[in-house]
């Protein structure tokens, strides 16, 4: 299964919310995360004009894949949206420890969009109707570093709020940091050609989406194992090691790129894109069915 998704095409729409919460205005200062998206999508007949709200459905099952009435809303987050912009969250405070995934440090939010009846400012089970969301974005929030071993996707995660992809490679690990070999490929580098990029190296311009001023990366199945680089499925056939990463600044943040921290490698930052569709359901967190101890 591919990890890394073709972002939707952007269509005229798009949803523009303030950033500011619709309640908990008491939470102010600095964010803890901001992300901003847009709409890609539109197949949903059952808009009738009533307010939508976006906000984060937090999971203490650790699962994004259920059904929104089975979560719990973030109400601090939640901000209402209008048509056509860009839209803007700002989430100020971490889940409740109710919330998180039972003992392990972690918790896991799915990004939806709901219609609420005319006055209501959350969602209400039997009177909210979920229109869309964010199919493969959530949100993570790790209250202490969390080791590879502890990390649900076999990878070290910083402490903090954290925007990260979702269908991840749960319960096997990228390669990150293993090995200890020099394959010479300047990982992440930018680049015009292969012959920017080492012996081993080839010169990426897109791997699902669009890379910005290319991507030196190495074939998964070079013969080389390096230190600095994970693997990253692109399809059914095709691996590459990318840069790692655990916090934006190691990667090239002026070309656009940020780090995905659930991954651990760069790759470029985009609006999350909303999709209004019909019996909408966010992507699992894990690529596979989740163990029953979580």
């Amino acid at each position: 299964m591919a990890l890394l998704k073709p972002i939707l095409a952007a269509t005229a729409m798009a949803l523009v919310a303030c950033g500011d919460p619709i309640v908990g205005r008491d939470y102010s200062g600095k964010p803890m995360l901001t992300f901003e998206g847009q709409v890609g999508l539109v197949q949903n007949e059952t808009l009738s004009g009533a307010p939508l709200r976006l906000s984060i459905f937090w999971s203490p099952e650790g699962r994004t894949d259920v059904p929104a009435a089975t979560l719990i809303e973030d109400r601090a987050v939640t901000v209402g949206v209008t048509f056509p912009s860009t839209f803007e969250v700002n989430v100020f405070r971490a889940p409740e420890p109710a919330w998180m995934v039972p003992g392990a440090g972690y918790g896991i939010a799915a990004i939806i969009v709901y219609e609420t009846p005319i006055g209501g400012d959350r969602y209400v089970e039997g009177e909210s109707v979920v229109l869309g969301g964010a199919y493969d974005h959530g949100v993570m929030y790790v209250k202490r570093r969390l080791s590879a071993e502890e990390s649900p996707t076999n990878n070290v995660v910083e402490a903090g709020m954290h925007l990260t992809g979702l269908q991840l490679p749960c319960g096997e690990s990228l390669g990150s940091g293993l090995g200890g070999e020099d394959c010479g490929v300047p990982f992440g580098a930018p680049c015009s050609g292969d012959n920017q990029c080492g012996a081993l190296g080839v010169c990426l311009t897109e791997l699902g989406e669009s890379l910005p001023g290319g991507y030196c990366a190495m074939p998964a199945d070079a013969g080389c194992q390096p230190v600095g680089a994970a693997t990253i499925e692109v399809d059914d056939s095709d691996a590459y090691y990318l840069a790692t990463c655990q916090q934006d600044d190691e990667c090239r943040v002026a070309e656009g790129y940020g780090c995905d921290v659930a991954l651990e490698v760069c790759l470029p930052s985009h609006p999350v894109a909303l999709d209004l569709v019909s019996d909408f359901e966010p992507f699992p967190f894990c690529a596979e069915v989740f163990d029953e101890e979580l």
